[in-house]
């Protein structure tokens, strides 16, 4: 059975109605939870950032990452003696699994190498346009 040009604009006019409607819902989402879940997130990873700066050069540095990693062994959480602090505290702090911890580390890295401080952190990687974003730089 061949559908006319005219039943063809109503299946293409329906389908526009309903990812109009998912569309709205998306927004409604990335309002609602994804944007507030970024900004808990970058407050978190702050913290770490913070944490880093705390760490990095004290007098017991050494002592607090053999710490780290042994609290890390136990949880099954696999680094090398050339973990990077950053990536020590991210696994640390979000038990994440590599690839999360990778680019949450790498965009604190960019953020110590220039210095970025605790308090400008957020609005540093919101301006760039995300995590992603920065781990681009």
């Amino acid at each position: 059975m061949r559908i006319t040009a005219n039943q063809k604009q109503e299946i293409a006019d329906a389908t526009l109605v309903k990812l109009d409607a998912l569309a709205s819902r998306r927004q409604v989402w990335q309002r609602e939870f994804y944007d507030k879940s970024n900004k808990v997130l970058y407050a978190l990873l702050s913290e770490c950032l913070g944490m880093y700066y705390e760490i990095k050069g004290s007098s017991a540095e050494k002592v607090v990452l053999e710490n780290i990693k042994l609290t890390l062994d136990s949880r099954g959480v696999k680094v090398t003696a050339s973990t990077p602090v950053l990536t020590l505290i991210v696994k640390y702090v979000f038990n994440a699994e590599r690839r999360r911890a990778s680019a949450y580390s790498r965009a604190l890295r960019v953020a110590a190498k220039g210095a970025i401080s605790v308090g400008n952190f957020a609005e540093w990687v919101t301006k760039i346009g995300g995590i992603e974003e920065v781990t681009r730089t």
